[in-house]
């Protein structure tokens, strides 16, 4: 990382070790909480919960997991997030039970075409999609028995198919992504061996294999052991309070993984919540009601603390 940005570092780790920041922690803490709620709740709208078993719930959770992804793009309600799901069922089968219906990457594709909002991807992003899918489709359909096995086939499947998964172009644009993944495989640390893993698929960015492994470890599973390696999916509803409230400087609203600013506001949530940084993934909650372009700041739970809010209401 640059200077800059390694003593900006230093000084928030200063500030949160000083207390500067425990009522701003405070507040997401108690947003953790809600937005738990909310996206299980968001969840069980398709019929997705813990029930299932491991097996049946990677799959389902990984296409509504693509779905939902693109709601920034397409500002898609929560609605429209399941009907488009639902859509999809319609048409390949609950991947619950039907897993084998997306092991093939052309009716994938195929099916994206009879999508409302995921058809208005270009051609070349949903065919990438759709191998995707196909691939953890694959690898579900041969048997998964929790979180570490998974991680480990799809990461012995993503490297056994270099050569079929990507085109030159793709793979120049994967490959230091590939290169980080074999290097995680030595560290066996499972979490960021399936992020990367799933960063490896094509057309798979950080706010969709992010959004993954949230809804699966922690809204799903719950399996607090892993908490501490999540990372905080970025997107507009999320960075936007983000900046407001002083986390960071600048944040795109969906930034390349290997950027110094996607590095840095993952770093940022781990110093304020070093057992779990994706309780910063809470903003989300408070950038869809409040921290609009035209904010509501009277209103937001994080009035007290928010930078942003002091200087417009002087």
């Amino acid at each position: 990382m640059f200077s800059a940005v390694r003593d900006r570092l230093s000084r928030i780790e200063r500030d949160r070790l000083s207390g500067a920041y425990d009522s701003l922690v405070a507040v997401l803490s108690e947003l953790d909480g809600s937005a738990l709620k909310y996206f299980s709740k968001r969840l069980s709208k398709v019929g997705i919960s813990a029930t299932r078993g491991f097996s049946r719930l990677v799959l389902p959770v990984f296409v509504f997991s693509l779905v939902d992804s693109f709601s920034p793009r397409f500002r898609m309600t929560t609605r429209s997030v399941v009907r488009e799901y639902m859509a999809l069922v319609d048409v390949l089968g609950d991947p619950e039970d039907r897993a084998s219906y997306y092991v093939l990457p052309e009716e994938v594709e195929v099916s994206f075409d009879s999508l409302k909002w995921i058809s208005r991807l270009d051609d070349l992003a949903k065919a990438r999609l759709a191998r995707a899918v196909a691939l953890v489709a694959e690898v579900v359909f041969t048997g998964v028995e929790g979180l570490e096995d998974f991680a480990e086939k799809l990461c012995t499947a993503v490297m056994s198919r270099v050569g079929e998964l990507y085109s030159p172009v793709e793979l120049e644009k994967k490959s230091a992504i590939v290169g980080m993944l074999l290097k995680s495989v030595s560290l066996g640390e499972p979490v960021e061996i399936l992020r990367l893993s799933v960063l490896s698929l094509p057309g798979v960015e950080q706010r969709l294999a992010n959004l993954f492994l949230y809804y699966l470890v922690k809204v799903i599973l719950g399996s607090s052991q892993y908490f501490s390696s999540l990372h905080v999916p970025v997107e507009p509803q999320v960075s936007r309070p983000a900046v407001r409230v002083g986390l960071v400087p600048s944040l795109p609203t969906n930034p390349n993984f290997l950027s110094s600013r996607y590095r840095e506001f993952q770093e940022v949530s781990k110093i304020m919540f070093p057992e779990d940084p994706s309780a910063v993934y809470s903003l989300k909650l408070v950038g869809m009601k409040y921290c609009r372009r035209t904010p509501l700041c009277d209103h937001c739970p994080l009035f007290p603390t928010c930078d942003y809010a002091l200087k417009i209401s002087e």
